[in-house]
């Protein structure tokens, strides 16, 4: 059996930050609670956003796991791999929707996020310990240059390509 080389595939990264972290940081130092306030925020910021993700049913009708979350301080990094054939419209649409929801929620406990979501090649390694790619870099920088506001932007070339989609046509 051959080595398999390495290789980017398909993907949706969303690229989520909470804004405020360093200030939640520094007033730990002298609030007897903070650690442990950080402690629940980023516990709650792992279980929430790591789940409501994609799995695919493959052509001999095993499912296979499409999604994947990262989280790292106060950064999740949610990964959904995309199918060859697959409309990217509902793809789109459901990690929209889960991002707003969760946006929400954390919005009402006083905790605003901001972050970008774009679609291109990713490469995940094995054991998810590396994670690169062009499309990891156009959400972090949607995230850090252009959502200065406590929203989730959407990269351009993403929203023309779902809108091409059949799932947004009537």
């Amino acid at each position: 059996m051959a080595d398999r080389q390495p290789a980017y595939s398909q993907t949706l990264v969303s690229y989520i930050d909470i804004l405020g972290f360093a200030d939640l940081i520094k007033d730990s130092q002298t609030d007897t609670g903070g650690v442990g306030k950080i402690i629940r925020l980023l516990t709650t910021m792992k279980d929430e956003f790591s789940i409501g993700g994609r799995v695919h049913r493959r052509p001999d009708g095993r499912t296979e796991k499409l999604f994947q979350s990262f989280n790292f301080s106060d950064l999740i990094v949610r990964t959904t791999r995309i199918p060859p054939g697959a409309d990217i419209g509902q793809y789109l649409d459901w990690e929209l929707f889960y991002l707003g929801e969760k946006q929400l929620s954390l919005a009402a406990e006083g905790h605003l996020v901001r972050g970008g979501i774009s679609m291109g090649q990713l490469f995940v390694g094995e054991g998810n310990t590396i994670l690169f790619g062009p499309a990891l870099v156009r959400a972090y920088k949607l995230e850090s240059e252009k959502a200065v506001y406590p929203r989730i932007l959407v990269d351009a070339g993403l929203k023309r390509e779902a809108e091409q989609d059949t799932y947004y046509q009537d």
